[in-house]
């Protein structure tokens, strides 16, 4: 690493890409301003190009970076500057009741390979939260937004549907970062959700059941729900779960939507106290 007066280069170790167009910078920004928000929250902030444009907006601005020597530049140039708090530390460590408002929204370019602990993380502390705005991964973006029977879809595409409402502002070219990933990327936004838009009896035993269903996607649903330590449930039981939900035991996990796992999630709930 160079020293605090000198340029720090990107750290592959903690997946470090700068994000080098302003024009998207731009876009990041404006879709942080559409939230009703009190308060921004920046996951790894980095060299600090998103960082300026967020303050900008008047809002108290909490910035954290796991970087020593990027988190001490920040705190340097931002020394005095009220409404703007620098903090050194791995965001997954970090407590976000230390937010300084009731309704925060947040911003970050995701290092990819902590992509998906942080959204579960964001989506866990949701109730602080009025939404995100996220660098992501393409091929994450993509999942996410992938309707249930398609290759894409995943068991955490749904998972981040029940609690939020997903949308992509904008493609991004791996050319707009320096040093330039091996993929291309997306901006997302995440408006977490005031209710879910399915109704289930038991909020973890219906990921249980995605999660199983999703294990091997070359299996039927029964034989997933039928082998699956999440579940436990006897060959009789899945079987007996489907057939009292209406669904076919030979389709694939990746072909129900939302709404037939929280039938199925319901159904066993019914099964169980009877």
């Amino acid at each position: 690493m160079c020293s605090r007066e000198g340029q720090t280069r990107p750290r592959k170790s903690l997946g470090q890409n700068w994000l080098t167009e302003r024009h998207i910078i731009d876009e990041i920004v404006a879709a942080v301003s559409r939230f009703d928000s009190d308060a921004v929250l920046e996951i790894g902030p980095g060299t600090g190009a998103l960082t300026e444009p967020l303050a900008e907006l008047g809002k108290p601005l909490v910035c954290v970076e796991a970087d020593e020597e990027l988190a001490g530049r920040l705190a340097d140039r931002y020394t005095g500057r009220p409404g703007v708090a620098i903090v050194t530390g791995d965001f997954l460590q970090w407590d976000m009741s230390a937010l300084p408002g009731a309704r925060t929204v947040c911003a970050g370019n995701l290092p990819y390979y902590i992509t998906t602990p942080i959204i579960q993380k964001l989506i866990g502390a949701r109730a602080l939260l009025s939404g995100c705005v996220l660098m992501v991964q393409k091929e994450v973006a993509d999942r996410l937004l992938a309707p249930p029977g398609t290759r894409e879809c995943s068991s955490f595409s749904l998972y981040c549907r029940y609690y939020a409402a997903v949308s992509r502002v904008r493609n991004v070219s791996r050319g707009c970062f320096f040093p330039a990933p091996r993929v291309d990327s997306s901006v997302i936004e995440l408006h977490f959700r005031s209710e879910p838009p399915v109704e289930a009896a038991d909020e973890t035993l219906l990921f249980r059941i995605i999660r199983a269903a999703y294990s091997k996607r070359r299996k039927t649903l029964l034989n997933n729900l039928a082998n699956s330590e999440l579940l436990w449930w006897s060959r009789e039981k899945a079987a007996r779960v489907l057939a009292e939900s209406g669904i076919d035991g030979s389709r694939r996990g990746e072909s129900l939507t939302l709404e037939e796992y929280a039938l199925l999630c319901n159904t066993a709930c019914e099964t169980e106290g009877s």
